[in-house]
C-alpha cells in the first residue's frame, strides 16, 4: 500500500477479532515509529509492547483496576473494557523520555506523537486496525506497574492494534474548510 492510500484509508479501529498481531509485524512497525522526524535527534521515544500472547493478563490488569464503586461511566468502561481488550492482537505503551528545556520538551512531544501516526500508518499498510487511546485507565498505577512504565516517562498513547472486526465508521471534514491562504 502506497503512503498516501494508507494516510487516506486509516481509522480507528476499537472492535478487533482476537487474532494475534505477530512478533515480527510489532518490530516492524517498531522500526517505522523510529524513523519519525526529531529536531536535535533525541530518539525520545519509549514502548512498552504487549503481545498478543499476554493480552489476556494485562486486559485483567486494566479492568481489575476500575473498582466496582466508581463512578458510573466508569463502570461502563469497565464493562465496555472487558469485552474490548481481549480481543486485542497487541498493545503498546508509547511514551516520552523528560526534557530539562521546555521547547526540547515540546518538540519530542511532537516527534513521539508522529511515531505514533507512523506505527498506526503502518498498521494500516499491513491491514491492521488501530486505535490512539488518552484514557487515564492505562496510567493508574497497577497497569503502570504491570508495564513496569520507569516514573520518570511521560506517557503519550495507549496504542491497541489488531485485525478489524468490521469496518471503520468516520468521515472527515475537506482540508478547505480549515485552510486559510494569504493573498
Amino acid at each position: 500500500m502506497d503512503t498516501h492510500k494508507a494516510i487516506i484509508t486509516r481509522r480507528t479501529h476499537k472492535i478487533f477479532t482476537g487474532e494475534a498481531v505477530t512478533h515480527g509485524q510489532i518490530r516492524e512497525l517498531l522500526e517505522l515509529a523510529v524513523m519519525a522526524p526529531n529536531h536535535r535527534l533525541t530518539e525520545p521515544w519509549r514502548f512498552v509492547v504487549v503481545p498478543h500472547e499476554r493480552i489476556e493478563t494485562f486486559a485483567g490488569v486494566v479492568v481489575d483496576s476500575i473498582r466496582d464503586d466508581e463512578h458510573e461511566r466508569l463502570l461502563g468502561k469497565k464493562r465496555n473494557l472487558s469485552e474490548q481488550l481481549p480481543k486485542l492482537g497487541a498493545f503498546i505503551h508509547v511514551a516520552q523520555t523528560p526534557n530539562d528545556d521546555p521547547i526540547t520538551q515540546k518538540e519530542d512531544y511532537a516527534s513521539v506523537c508522529c511515531a505514533v501516526q507512523n506505527i498506526m500508518l503502518g498498521a494500516t499498510a499491513l491491514g491492521l486496525g488501530s486505535f490512539w487511546s488518552t484514557g487515564s485507565v492505562f496510567l493508574r498505577d497497577p497497569v503502570i506497574a504491570y508495564l513496569e512504565v520507569p516514573q520518570d516517562w511521560i506517557p503519550v498513547a495507549s496504542l491497541w492494534l489488531g485485525h478489524p472486526a468490521g469496518p471503520a465508521k468516520s468521515a472527515r471534514k475537506p482540508a478547505t474548510m480549515m485552510t486559510t491562504w494569504v493573498d
